[in-house]
């Protein structure tokens, strides 16, 4: 679970994974917060779960070093067979994570898509415009054949994403895509699952700088891939 300032919403996406897995018949798991140098007091709550909870870790860092870095950290201290990860906030509901895990296991990569047919996410016209433009331009400029590439709900076999993290060059929020892109050049097929999906009226997206970044970020990835 990446953290950047995310104090509040902390034990609630906790307690909604562990219900979730062991709803689903899934007794062993740890949840790793990795926490991304908050200064909202993100790490200290961190650790108060890490007391409360004995499947709870905590991974620190002592300066906001992205989106893509904290998970990938996470994911070298996990410890299981198969990782993934969530968004603290929610945006996607944690019901679909055992579907989202044995996607995982079967083709090495998944990640939940908002624009399934059995899907059901609610957003902004603008927000709703805007990732539709990018994903499209993602399809087309990257060779990309995946619906939705920014969604922060992704699982992998655990040597698939030690592999891929190595050669990730994105921090930010454009590691979701990175991420994808280079599955599928090395030959992985990525799983798409439905989920159910709803925008946080709090989120750290800051939507006309990141649009600009990201627009960029794609033209940066096709030089460099």
């Amino acid at each position: 679970m990446p953290a950047y300032n995310q104090k509040d919403k902390l034990e609630g996406c906790v307690n909604a994974v562990q219900r979730s897995l062991m709803d689903a018949g899934i007794s062993s798991f740890e949840i790793i917060i990795a926490e991304d140098g908050s200064h909202d007091g993100s790490f200290e709550e961190a650790q108060r779960l890490w007391r409360k909870y004995p499947f709870v870790k905590v991974s620190h860092a002592n300066r906001k070093t992205g989106r893509g870095s904290a998970v990938c950290r996470g994911f070298t201290e996990a410890n299981g067979e198969l990782v993934a990860y969530i968004d603290a906030d929610q945006a996607t509901e944690t019901s679909h994570l055992p579907a989202l895990l044995d996607a995982a296991r079967k083709t090495g990569i998944a990640t939940g898509s908002r624009y399934l047919k059995a899907s059901a996410a609610s957003r902004g016209v603008r927000r709703l415009l805007f990732s539709r433009i990018f994903n499209w331009l993602v399809r087309v400029m990257l060779d990309s054949r995946v619906s939705d590439h920014q969604c922060g709900f992704k699982a992998f076999r655990r040597g698939v994403a030690k592999d891929l993290c190595a050669r990730t060059k994105e921090r930010h929020w454009l590691w979701d895509t990175e991420i994808i892109v280079l599955a599928q050049r090395q030959g992985l097929v990525v799983s798409e699952i439905p989920v159910v999906w709803c925008e946080q009226g709090n989120t750290t997206v800051r939507l006309k700088n990141d649009v600009w970044e990201m627009f960029w970020g794609i033209v940066r990835l096709r030089q460099r891939l």
